[in-house]
């Protein structure tokens, strides 16, 4: 069993959307899974400023290299883990964990994606990591 830190202390802040609004962003992309039997995304909460009825969503994804085009990828349409993120959803120093789904594809994509349905904050500031268990 090994930790890996994917990202340490990072803002997203989706505040500025406006209401009705969401934005995906592709933090990690080809994290290599190839080595795990299997594994846990890990997100722990350093801060957060969420108005009611917003959230943030941590996803992995799984994804295939192209061949022709290394720099990008093939996304599987559902996520294989995910936490989410809203004001009565997870407190500041909380851990929060997803069990890895079968995935099929051998790299993950670390994608944040904030949902906004007020017009007003929604800011987190996270550390994102996997807890894996080797072959």
């Amino acid at each position: 069993m090994a930790f890996i830190p994917l990202i340490n202390n990072r803002k997203f802040d989706f505040s500025a959307m406006g209401s009705s609004g969401n934005l995906a962003i592709t933090v990690l992309s080809g994290i290599d899974r190839t080595k795990y039997k299997t594994a846990t995304l890990v997100v722990r909460i350093e801060a957060k400023t969420i108005t009611a009825g917003n959230t943030i969503d941590v996803n992995l994804y799984s994804a295939w290299p192209l061949a022709l085009q290394p720099e990008e990828d093939y996304r599987g349409a559902a996520t294989v883990a995910s936490v989410t993120i809203s004001n009565t959803l997870g407190t500041v120093g909380q851990i929060s964990d997803s069990p890895i789904a079968t995935a099929s594809g051998p790299t993950f994509d670390l994608v944040v994606k904030g949902t906004n349905t007020a017009a007003a904050n929604n800011m987190v500031v996270i550390s994102v990591g996997l807890m894996v268990f080797e072959d």
